[in-house]
């Protein structure tokens, strides 16, 4: 296994049509999965200021290690989030050891 902590970075694109409500909705689901998980020691979640392909939510949470990712991974709370973002977006991850 990699030596370093695990980035995870995800772009939310949004689908057009979604409602400020929707988009605030998605902002806070996603908040609370960084805030409410010791695995996880720094997380941010926000809107792109760039908006030229849209509106992109970008979520970048840094863990332990790659075992702490995988137990987020399989939580109750990331499959639901997972449930709710699908109907709003789409998304792109990337993920790094460093």
């Amino acid at each position: 296994m990699p030596a370093g902590k695990f980035h995870h970075i995800v772009l939310f694109k949004l689908y057009d049509g979604v409602s400020l409500e929707q988009k605030q909705k998605a902002i806070e689901i996603l908040k609370s999965l960084g805030e409410n998980n010791s695995d996880i020691i720094e997380s941010t979640v926000l809107e792109s200021l760039d908006s030229k392909k849209g509106v992109i939510l970008v979520e970048n949470f840094v863990f332990k290690d790659l075992d702490s990712t995988e137990k987020f991974k399989e939580s109750k709370e990331h499959k639901e989030t997972g449930i709710y973002m699908s109907t709003i977006s789409d998304w792109w991850i990337g993920d790094y050891f460093l």
